[in-house]
């Protein structure tokens, strides 16, 4: 899945090598990118529940310059669903560091909606030191499709543009798909060991 997950990091604060290394989401603590949990609702969209075990989330950013990165990504190990679990999701670590549990979501009436993906942390990436960028060449060789499931195509209109509208409901992925994006992060040289 490729989920959205905050908007306008300054890229000022890039190094002169062209890294970024994001030590703190600005205004959104969930994804926990230290403890590598991500909590989420199901009626935000059904999708959540078609991730199974093994699946790969991709977090992606757009930073102010207008760019649109995939800065971390999880490879699931762990799937909680709803009050299952409040007892563990409260007293370990990483589950009680995830921002959903610290502010106390899981009180609410809808607990059966909510849930916690927890990441394998040797298959998974944080803190990717160098983004991917989300241009025409990160879609053509993810085969990512739009909205009415056509291969990318400008049309005139800028791939930012593109990015704004598509990107930011979360997006299923097929194998396939994960494959591509796993491809661009190796060849950047970004993937946990």
């Amino acid at each position: 899945m490729l989920i959205h997950v905050g908007d306008d990091i300054d890229p000022s604060v890039m190094s002169e090598d062209g890294t970024y290394h994001i030590h703190l989401l600005p205004d959104h603590h969930d994804p926990d990118l230290s403890g590598l949990t991500y909590g989420d609702w199901v009626h935000r969209t059904h999708k959540f529940d078609a991730l199974t075990v093994g699946d790969f989330i991709f977090f992606n950013f757009k930073f102010n310059d207008g760019s649109w990165r995939v800065t971390s990504y999880f490879r699931l190990s762990e799937i909680w669903k709803g009050a299952r679990s409040l007892r563990k999701f409260k007293k370990q670590p990483p589950y009680r560091y995830n921002a959903h549990i610290i502010r106390g979501d899981l009180e609410s009436t809808r607990v059966q909606d909510f849930r916690l993906f927890v990441a394998d942390p040797e298959q998974s990436n944080g803190h990717m030191h160098s983004p991917v960028v989300i241009n025409e060449t990160f879609w053509a060789s993810t085969n990512l499709r739009d909205k009415e499931d056509k291969p990318f195509q400008l049309n005139g209109k800028t791939v930012n543009r593109i990015n704004g509208s598509f990107l930011r409901a979360p997006k299923l992925l097929n194998g396939d798909q994960t494959v591509g994006i796993l491809k661009t992060i190796c060849a950047k040289g970004v993937v946990s060991s």
